[in-house]
């Protein structure tokens, strides 16, 4: 019986490791761009695109960049007000909209996910971070 119960344990602990590895596999955030350094008097804006979509950033009414799906991007730019929309990039329906303040010396990170609740909007976070 001992033995049995053993048996069943090491196979229960095995398990529930490979499923602990496997579930974290393919999970990790790249937050490579918290190292970029704006050059000098800019301020940086960081697309992390949290979706499976790739996506369109405009910034000011001009498209400055597509973010593949679960990629980021970074842009440098004077210090200022930015109005910035993000579309979907295959039908362009999904979009979200944020004014963004850049800052000098600061990146300005606009985390974009999807809302759960609005199958035609994106969720954006701004945060603000010092390199």
């Amino acid at each position: 019986m001992k033995r049995s119960c053993l048996v069943f344990a090491r196979k229960w602990l095995v398990t529930w490791a490979i499923v602990c590895l496997i579930g974290g596999v393919g999970c990790e955030t790249n937050e490579d761009y918290l190292d970029h350094k704006p050059p000098a008097g800019m301020g940086s804006l960081v697309v992390d695109n949290q979706t499976g979509d790739d996506i369109e950033v405009f910034v000011d009414g001009r498209l400055d960049r597509t973010v593949d799906d679960y990629g980021n991007a970074t842009v440098d730019l004077k210090p200022g007000q930015y109005r910035v929309v993000v579309l979907e990039k295959e039908d362009s329906d999904r979009s979200g909209v944020a004014d963004v303040d850049i800052l000098s010396g600061r990146l300005a990170i606009l985390r974009v996910s999807w809302t759960g609740t609005n199958a035609l909007a994106y969720s954006i976070v701004l945060s603000y971070h010092t390199p």
